[in-house]
């Protein structure tokens, strides 16, 4: 993924495929939810579905998610992560998830 523009913003055809990728990788991440039996996207970073790299994807969503609430310019959307708060993302990573488990 493509670092955070600083000072600028990202062309309009940079954003429509960073768009698609994201709608393309949301139907892999609900198919992986449902393979799984799980109401959760913590999904390990080596996981590879249909030759998507879901588990990086999923990393690099998080990373993107922490640079735009430090205020860097970044493609995530709030659309795109109420989406995937929608879908049960843990954006904190395996300590968040093993933390709600215990409660």
């Amino acid at each position: 993924f493509p670092k955070e523009e600083v000072g600028g913003s990202f062309s309009s055809s940079f954003k429509e495929t960073f768009n698609e990728t994201f709608n393309e990788n949301l139907l892999v991440m609900k198919q992986w939810k449902v393979d799984q039996e799980v109401t959760h996207l913590m999904i390990p970073r080596d996981t590879i579905v249909d030759g998507v790299h879901i588990g990086k994807y999923i990393a690099n969503m998080r990373d993107m998610k922490k640079k735009k609430d430090a205020g860097k310019n970044v493609l995530l959307t709030n659309q795109q992560i109420s989406v995937l708060d929608k879908e049960g993302m843990v954006w904190g990573g395996v300590n968040d998830v093993k933390w709600h488990m215990q409660f």
